[in-house]
């Protein structure tokens, strides 16, 4: 696995890109939370940005507490709080 970091020529930014071999696995945002509207969209546009140029469905914001799942544009984030993701509950990706 190999871990980098998005930025389009627009200025939107994915925190974590995760590779295996050719394959983009998973895209991952960090927010300590989300209860600006604002600050949740411009999350998901980076997102949405991202999984077009690099072909990649499983997406997904990390946060100190919110969970759940968005609907934008057709695709789905998930969004987990970081004690679920680092106990594993939630795996980085959909696949496990």
């Amino acid at each position: 696995m190999e871990l980098y970091y998005w930025r389009d020529t627009k200025g939107r930014e994915v925190n974590f890109v995760i590779k295996e071999g050719e394959k983009v696995k998973s895209l991952v945002q960090v927010s300590s939370d989300l209860p600006d509207p604002k600050t949740k969209q411009i999350k998901e546009k980076a997102l949405l940005s991202a999984s077009v140029a690099l072909n990649s469905s499983d997406l997904q914001i990390i946060t100190l507490e919110e969970e759940g799942t968005e609907k934008v544009s057709g695709k789905t984030i998930r969004i987990t709080p970081l004690w679920k993701w680092l106990l594993n509950l939630s795996p980085l990706t959909a696949e496990g």
